[in-house]
């Protein structure tokens, strides 16, 4: 028995767990990947900054492309994920940071022995292709060519947070009715954030190596116009109707709209990657890691029911603190959903209130309205909403209004006790506003 666990002891002290090297960890990809990898039990490390919300979690040293890796990373790494790229690179293209930082990095893992280094790359990736970004990922891939390197070429990633290009994707076919658009019928792979995610772990995993360039994405092309028509109406719930315009023509279009307001910026670069994007297969690589995407319908009503659920908790939350708790009805919630998703911001506020442990503390924190800023005054917008529909409901009278047979100093005494209670809590409104609203 004791020799059991003595041997069993001697197990779990030698057991160290997957360590994982990611760069570009605070992305879009990164952030998943890094929250998908702690759930599995691996070790993370970062170079660059990590998540918000993984911290604590990982190591994550200081480092930008083109930099030699940090000697404070704790060695030895099983695998690396590069997702790190720099967009704002004007450099040549034979000299760019992205080429030369990937550079450095592949000597590095070389040196140090890495069983697995795997780089995210683009379905794009062409060295004729019309936008600097499919060229540069193009000649990027040319330094991963050893046993221990996989090229991940990616498709057109969607779902999770609406940043980057799945950002500008939801925000344009929120916003407009008519999308002039280069060649609609472009057929793209698109693949869902999760499982791309899960596709990069699988091959930072893999024992071996068949494939020194994989595709992740469907392997069924489908229109990128039909892409976007589905988004609208799946997640948003309206139509939209595709004009198709040539490609000089949308590139003044777009620096037209980056110069006024209220308009959502779209990055030339990625108009000319979508426009001339090519198809890969990927079926054979998909079934090696044994990876089955979603269907593209069913991962954009997850999106649907997902954004709903929060905005029913958001809504349940800010009518209860209209209403002191009285008046939050199936009728009222749903009324508020409608009219959120009816606005120019359909989605749930990031700044998550339906968490508070009490709708008193809200008293503490609402912004005040000339001094906070366009989150600040989303939140107000929405309290106003609220407002307006516990003012609606038939019992609001009998809550808010009983002073047929009320005393009149009861009056008085009610109007200075919320007086008093506003005093106190502007000094807290005030640094909340500061702090989380501007």
């Amino acid at each position: 028995m004791f020799f059991t666990i003595l041997l069993q002891s001697d197990v779990i002290l030698k057991y160290k767990p997957f360590h994982l090297l990611v760069t570009g960890g605070a992305g879009y990809i990164g952030t998943t990947v890094i929250r998908f990898a702690l759930n599995k039990g691996w070790r993370v490390s970062v170079l660059g900054r990590a998540p918000i919300s993984a911290s604590e979690l990982v190591q994550a040293l200081p480092w930008r492309l083109g930099e030699e890796i940090p000697q404070g990373l704790d060695i030895p790494v099983d695998a690396v994920i590069h997702l790190a790229h720099q967009w704002e690179s004007v450099e040549k293209e034979e000299y760019d940071i992205n080429f030369r930082g990937s550079e450095l990095l592949a000597e590095w893992a070389r040196e140090n022995k890495v069983n697995r280094l795997v780089y995210a790359s683009s379905i794009s990736a062409r060295l004729g292709s019309l936008n600097r970004y499919g060229r540069i990922k193009a000649r990027t891939e040319t330094l991963f060519n050893s046993s221990s390197d996989i090229v991940a070429r990616i498709g057109l990633v969607y779902g999770g947070p609406q940043v980057a290009l799945w950002g500008t994707l939801c925000h344009i076919t929120s916003k407009l009715w008519i999308l002039p658009m280069v060649n609609p019928k472009k057929g793209v792979q698109p693949i869902h954030i999760d499982d791309l995610a899960e596709g990069l772990l699988r091959l930072a995993k893999i024992t071996e190596n068949n494939f020194r360039v994989i595709g992740l994405g469907q392997d069924q092309p489908i229109s990128f116009g039909v892409f976007l028509r589905m988004i609208a109406k799946i997640v948003h719930k309206r139509s939209i109707l595709i004009l198709p315009v040539s490609l000089i023509l949308v590139l003044k279009l777009i620096t037209l709209i980056r110069t006024m307001p209220f308009l959502p910026k779209i990055n030339p670069e990625r108009v000319l990657g979508l426009a001339g994007l090519t198809q890969i297969p990927t079926a054979a690589g998909l079934k090696a890691i044994d990876l089955n995407l979603r269907p593209l319908k069913n991962g954009l009503e997850l999106l649907a029911s997902d954004r709903r659920k929060l905005l029913l908790k958001e809504g349940r939350f800010l009518i209860a603190y209209c209403s002191c708790n009285h008046l939050i009805t199936s009728r009222s919630l749903i009324s508020y959903v409608r009219a959120i998703e009816a606005s120019s911001k359909p989605w749930p506020l990031s700044f998550a209130i339906s968490r508070l442990p009490t709708q008193v503390l809200m008293r503490f924190i609402e912004p005040i309205a000339l001094l906070s800023g366009e989150e600040g005054q989303d939140l107000l917008l929405r309290i106003h909403i609220a407002s307006m529909l516990v003012d609606s409901s038939p019992r609001s009278y009998d809550l808010y209004y009983p002073y047929n047979n009320v005393n009149l100093w009861y009056i008085y005494f009610r109007f200075v006790k919320v007086s008093l209670f506003e005093v106190l809590a502007f000094p807290f409104r005030l640094l909340a506003t500061v702090l989380l609203w501007r």
